[in-house]
């Protein structure tokens, strides 16, 4: 509010009007988007469905590696992370 009170009338009402502007020329992509879904549930190139354009992972293949999948899947439920090989890091809201 002190910002809005120290540029003074004119550039307030422009700043407003600005808002106002950018609010009006999304709400009708806004609106759209709760019509109706914008992604395509077909792939053009394939005309298989995205769900299954990765292969299913066998179960049987995941057995041998069946603790390492727990011992990352514990680590992914905590929110930590290896990024890049840089060691697991604990991520939360407002990290920087």
């Amino acid at each position: 509010m002190r910002r809005t009170v120290a540029l003074g009338p004119a550039a307030a009402l422009r700043r407003l009007g600005a808002k106002f502007l950018r609010a009006a020329t999304h709400l009708p992509k806004r609106h759209a988007d709760a019509e109706q879904v914008t992604y395509r549930l077909v792939l053009p190139f394939s005309g298989h469905a995205v769900d299954s354009f990765f292969a299913r992972i066998p179960v049987d293949g995941l057995t041998p590696n069946a603790a390492q999948a727990a011992a990352i899947s514990k680590q992914w439920l905590g929110h930590r992370f290896d990024l890049l090989g840089s060691g697991w890091v604990h991520v939360t809201y407002g990290m920087q």
